[in-house]
């Protein structure tokens, strides 16, 4: 049987049986793929339950398994560890935007995606979240804007016109107002485009109310909810907003 080494981030721990469970994993060689782990309920088991906890990020040897569509682990570390999990007094805004990040990505991460690069965005950002102190506010609109990139609907434009919208059924910022809804309004059109040229630890300067904030993730998520509608309601991102603004 042919074994493989890949890296991997957790994106869901499902209960199997009273002893084993099944873990969606996204991987930097095989993209969404989805593991047996026998035993990892048991007091001694070789790999236990502890590894999979939600976007924990592992280095694996995998096989396939013969019998259906799983994969077996074979071996298992962590390729990084959090530093804010093992904190005795842990950071709440850091764990609510784990756990947005955790749901966009469950969500729209499919069968078949896979990407390397798409790995690494992903792994950077976290660990970059992990280590700074001061997280800005704009990290998850950052992330989500930058994110669409690697889902097959990126957002186009090398430079920004004064004054344009993003038309989002077109896909293109524009000075035209659409005689539809499916655009996003010339001040957060330019925040967007700030976001995709800035770093996930950046401020954006126009970025500076709990409003402007909410209605820019509100419109990312609209822009998201028109190319991928099964992705529904993202549950997460109203506690995110009390927690960052509270």
């Amino acid at each position: 049987m042919e074994h493989f080494k890949t890296s991997a981030v957790v994106l869901k721990n499902i209960s199997y049986s009273e002893t084993s469970n099944i873990v969606k994993l996204f991987t930097d060689k095989f993209g969404i793929i989805s593991c047996l782990v026998k035993g990892a309920k048991r007091k001694n088991a070789k790999i236990p339950c502890t590894y999979f906890n939600e976007l924990s990020i592992l280095d694996l040897i995998i096989c396939k398994n013969k019998f259906s569509d799983l994969y077996n682990i074979s071996e298992i570390k962590f390729k990084y560890l959090y530093e804010f999990v093992n904190q005795y007094s842990q950071d709440l805004s850091k764990n609510c935007i784990f756990m947005f990040i955790n749901e966009i990505l469950l969500k729209c991460l499919k069968e078949g995606t896979q990407s390397e690069e798409l790995f690494l965005f992903i792994t950077d950002a976290l660990i970059k979240l992990d280590k700074t102190g001061a997280i800005s506010p704009e990290f998850h609109i950052i992330f989500l804007t930058k994110l669409v990139k690697y889902l097959g609907f990126e957002i186009t434009g090398k430079q920004y016109s004064a004054n344009a919208i993003y038309n989002i059924s077109e896909g293109h910022f524009t000075q035209i107002i659409p005689n539809h809804q499916d655009y996003i309004p010339s001040f957060y059109a330019k925040m967007i485009f700030d976001a995709l040229n800035a770093d996930v630890l950046d401020r954006l300067s126009d970025c500076n109310s709990v409003q402007i904030r909410t209605n820019a993730i509100n419109y990312l998520l609209k822009f998201y909810h028109y190319h991928i509608p099964e992705i529904g309601e993202i549950k997460s991102v109203e506690v995110l907003h009390n927690i960052l603004e509270g």
